[in-house]
């Protein structure tokens, strides 16, 4: 008579997306458009908190009411690099910054939205503050350094011996401010440029002298360089990609 076969039962179990662990969250979501995040985010509570460490760039066009809003932003995205500032009172923003967990390499204060000019007592404290971000790689400044002489500039630069790519918008390039700024960064690769028909071949030489690693360079506005002198800027600089004018 033929033994009865043991039947041996079988679990299967079924993990849900909801279940895995952090780390493979963050590999899925890294694969996802960014543009999809958002929507991600609205899925549970977890998912917001994973999706939020994708989050780079954080853009202020207005101040929160409350100082303590700026640190729970802060600690919510706490992997953002990048700040962008399009308010007033500029000073209560930067000094959240400081005093927050955040890495910043990328700084744009883009100017008052009202069209108004900081105070000096506004534009000493915003590079009192600026100046300490000693990590930064990129930075745009609009008009809140609108009456800042040469020299000030130039030693307000020097806070930042990373820094590749610089864009001051208000700031008309002329000879003596093009000399005074770029040999305190010759490791410059990105530099916008806003003339009012006061930089030279003169300029452009200093320029290729002091930043001799130039991938790209903006001009905006009205030049006085000849064709020549342009030229003579491009042959000095090998590594340029895009010249946009």
């Amino acid at each position: 008579m033929a033994k009865k076969r043991k039947r041996i039962e079988t679990t299967t179990t079924t993990t849900n997306i909801l279940d895995m662990p952090s780390d493979t969250l963050l590999l899925i979501f890294s694969h996802l458009n960014q543009n999809d995040l958002p929507s991600v985010s609205l899925v549970s509570k977890r998912f917001r908190s994973v999706a939020d460490q994708f989050v780079r760039t954080l853009t202020f066009p207005k101040l929160p009411r409350h100082n303590s809003t700026f640190q729970k932003l802060f600690s919510r995205f706490s992997s953002a690099n990048h700040i962008v500032l399009r308010c007033v009172r500029i000073p209560r923003v930067l000094f959240a910054i400081l005093t927050s967990p955040l890495n910043i390499e990328h700084l744009e204060i883009v100017g008052r939205p009202s069209g108004g000019y900081p105070s000096v007592y506004e534009e000493s404290r915003m590079l009192s503050l600026c100046g300490r971000f000693q990590k930064i790689k990129a930075l745009g400044l609009g008009f809140c350094l609108y009456k800042v002489g040469d020299d000030d500039l130039a030693q307000f630069v020097q806070n930042f011996p990373s820094l590749q790519e610089l864009d001051l918008i208000s700031t008309d390039w002329n000879n003596v401010r093009i000399q005074k700024l770029t040999s305190k960064v010759p490791n410059l690769r990105k530099i916008s440029l806003h003339c009012r028909g006061t930089l030279t071949d003169r300029g452009l030489r200093q320029l290729s002298d002091n930043c001799v690693n130039l991938e790209e360079i903006c001009f905006r506005g009205r030049s006085s360089f000849s064709p020549q002198g342009f030229c003579r800027f491009l042959r000095k600089e090998p590594n340029l990609s895009r010249v946009p004018l």
